[in-house]
């Protein structure tokens, strides 16, 4: 089988701080209660906040706001959506990681063409509830070798 356009799989820097933030800890839940207190907001800026306070740098909520919301890193894809995504996708992950009081990961997955191949799951895993945020293939800010 040969594949036209190889995938690609990782993190980043934002992940990585909200892993850490989410990692185990006499306080997880708590934790959980409180992105899904923040999560319940319509306002993404209350998003924003609680991300700030779990150590993600202004400047990457910025980042986020001005490319991803506003549709420069994946074109095609209304802002609406991408919210919604994020809030249902990061809203059942964090209450299963909650109700399990597991640690949680995050990858991002390039995966699929257009803006149907943007969409935020998650599994429960033995050790950890694993975020799982697909983009299509070629979103901005991946590696720029994504193609064979």
């Amino acid at each position: 089988m040969v594949w036209q356009r190889r995938r690609w799989i990782g993190t980043m820097d934002e992940l990585l701080v909200m892993e850490q933030w989410f990692a185990e800890g006499d306080d997880l839940v708590s934790r959980y209660d409180d992105a899904l207190a923040a999560l319940a907001h319509t306002d993404v800026e209350v998003w924003f906040a609680d991300a700030v306070r779990a150590g993600v740098q202004v400047q990457s909520a910025q980042h986020f706001r001005r490319d991803w919301l506003n549709g420069t890193a994946i074109p095609g894809v209304e802002r609406d959506a991408i919210e919604a995504a994020l809030r249902d996708g990061f809203t059942a992950a964090i209450t299963d990681g909650r109700d399990t009081e597991l640690p949680m990961s995050i990858v991002w997955v390039m995966l699929g063409e257009g803006p149907r191949a943007f969409d935020v799951n998650h599994i429960v895993g033995a050790n950890a509830v694993t975020v799982v945020i697909s983009v299509p293939v070629g979103t901005k800010g991946a590696p720029s070798d994504n193609t064979d």
